[in-house]
């Protein structure tokens, strides 16, 4: 599988790097180019590709070609904003404990789907009256 290595303009003098490369990568940075991007697998979280930001002239030589038109993905008009290199935790996914379907989980502590939570909650909720009741019904006995 060949590692793709792809440059476009994104305004004024500065341009995109995109690459899979990690020789292309340990260069850019050595140039001092801004890391703008960097994408990760959702499933393993291992590195896939870094995304550059820097003049053409720097662009250029790392590339080795010039530089082609912008991809179809990259919008100039979407301001952007360079990145720390910081990654982001990625959502998991989780089986629902009513029906078993799998849902993206918003906390560590879910583990209903939506529909299931309400159904969850009614159950609890009227567990939790039950036992109330028994609690007070005994109490009251208890006095008498």
């Amino acid at each position: 599988m060949a590692l793709i290595t792809e440059a476009w303009p994104l305004e004024g003098d500065l341009y995109a790097l995109y690459t899979q490369n990690q020789e292309v990568v340990k260069l850019a940075q050595r140039y001092g180019l801004k890391l703008m991007a960097d994408y990760y697998d959702a499933r393993t979280g291992k590195l896939l590709a870094m995304q550059f930001v820097g003049s053409k002239e720097i662009v250029e030589s790392l590339i080795e070609q010039k530089v082609g038109e912008m991809p179809l993905l990259a919008n100039p008009d979407i301001d952007f904003e360079f990145s720390t290199g910081i990654r982001k935790p990625v959502a998991r996914k989780v089986a629902c404990a009513g029906c078993g379907s799998v849902f993206q989980a918003t906390s560590n502590r879910q583990k209903y789907c939506s529909r299931c939570k309400k159904i969850a909650y009614a159950e609890a909720h009227r567990k939790a009256v039950r036992k109330y009741y028994r609690k007070v019904k005994t109490d009251k006995l208890e006095r008498l």
